[in-house]
């Protein structure tokens, strides 16, 4: 069956439009409760309209989720702020729509080139093509409903790789500051551009972030202001702060909070729930207010723990970057398209914060599947550990799995699958 004949294609254009128009519908529904993060960011926007503090304000205690970014993002946003919420949701809701529609068509770009799509989908694997479109689809209504950014960031980071295919490296370093200003993930491609020594693209990304992060903000908001935000940044990043009930927990051990919650899926959040020895204020969080808890002995001080955290990491920087094809014995554009993969899922797995809408820069690798299933490159292992990790995506609903990091390992069994490709191709 094609289900891009003429016979079945009109039926998908007209379910698409469907779903399109009630996942609008929630996401205006969330918007109007303030049940999303749109709101941090329409307020921060009318923050930097009116000239107040963007990152101590007092709503942020109350009623709005703290702004952690840095200003650009909310300078980018200022313009919509001078609308009503619920048309800056209808507005957000298109772009986060153009975003994926945008991607889906940089991934064609760039995986099949020119062919023509009846023809590519008669060699794709039917099982692998719809969990991998399962599976991306799923990502993207995540970021819908929580009105989050990183489609977007996705976005720009699958416009710059097509731009450094085509030879345009400036181009493709201002690209990646760009993403690389609004979350910090995808700054680990300057060590892709490092590792490639691609000086051009290095020199976009240093253009980028004096443009992004200093350049465009200062002019917005004025000398005392930008630096006053930045500070206050700096501050919050440098010095983090938090509360347990009415009790003031020290500064050493703030950000275990974030690591401590079951919902954020990070490599470094897993090692910490299985790693941190317990005292009042770690159970405290740990079991009042994440309601679960881990009975096996813990010997890990926080010290400690950050040596393991910091040796995990380095460890899947390390393989990731002495897996590059550096020496370009896989052919054309495959061995180009591998890297990246496995690029964007260390992305993920470095980021201290990942919850289930961070796992955005996966849909590189998920398309890539279907790529290498057609291509017969794939042997019965990439299948095995292709299914396991989406199995472990879908038990992300269950709260256990979330405590036992079923993400983490989702995420960490594709970039396993991908980087045992490269060396597989490689070697041949």
């Amino acid at each position: 069956m094609n289900i891009f004949s003429k016979k079945y294609l009109f039926f998908l254009i007209l379910t698409g439009l469907a779903a399109l128009v009630l996942l609008g519908l929630y996401h205006d529904r969330r918007t109007v409760a303030g049940s999303n993060d749109l709101d941090t960011y329409y307020f921060a926007a009318k923050l930097v309209l009116s000239g107040e503090d963007l990152y101590t304000h007092e709503a942020f205690r109350t009623t709005i989720s703290p702004y952690l970014y840095l200003p650009f993002l909310a300078v980018a946003m200022s313009p919509l702020a001078l609308l009503p919420i619920r048309a800056v949701g209808v507005i957000w809701y298109l772009l986060a729509v153009g975003a994926f529609l945008g991607s889906i068509y940089l991934l064609y770009r760039l995986l099949f080139a020119d062919e023509d799509i009846r023809s590519v989908s008669k060699g794709v694997d039917g099982i692998a093509a719809a969990v991998s479109l399962v599976f991306i689809t799923a990502i993207w209504v995540d970021n819908v409903s929580l009105a989050q950014v990183d489609f977007m960031i996705l976005f720009l980071m699958l416009s710059s790789v097509l731009f450094m295919r085509r030879g345009n490296d400036v181009t493709a370093g201002i690209l990646v500051a760009a993403a690389g200003t609004v979350k910090i993930y995808p700054l680990l491609f300057f060590l892709y551009f490092l590792a490639k020594r691609k000086k051009m693209a290095l020199t976009g990304v240093f253009i980028g972030l004096v443009l992004f992060v200093v350049v465009i903000p200062f002019l917005a908001m004025g000398q005392a202001g930008y630096t006053d935000s930045m500070v206050k940044w700096l501050s919050i990043r440098a010095k983090p702060h938090m509360e347990v009930g009415k009790e003031r927990v020290e500064s050493t051990r703030a950000h275990y909070e974030a690591q401590l919650k079951p919902k954020n899926q990070a490599l470094s959040s897993v090692a910490t729930r299985f790693l941190l020895k317990d005292d009042p204020c770690v159970r405290k969080l740990r079991v009042e207010n994440f309601k679960y808890d881990i009975r096996w002995p813990r010997p890990f001080l926080p010290w400690q723990v950050d040596i393991v955290v910091m040796a995990l990491i380095l460890c899947v920087l390390a393989v990731t970057f002495l897996g590059l094809d550096y020496r370009g014995r896989i052919p054309g554009f495959l061995g180009e398209d591998l890297e990246c993969a496995v690029i964007f899922l260390a992305m993920i797995l470095c980021f201290p914060m990942v919850k289930s809408h961070t796992f955005a820069p996966s849909v590189l690798p998920l398309a890539l599947f279907i790529k290498l299933a057609a291509g017969k490159l794939l042997g019965r292992r990439e299948f095995i550990l292709f299914f396991l990790a989406f199995a472990l995506y879908v038990s992300m609903g269950l709260k256990c799995m979330q405590v036992l990091g079923a993400g983490m390992f989702s995420m960490l069994l594709l970039w396993w699958l991908f980087v045992g490709v490269i060396w597989r191709i490689r070697s041949i």
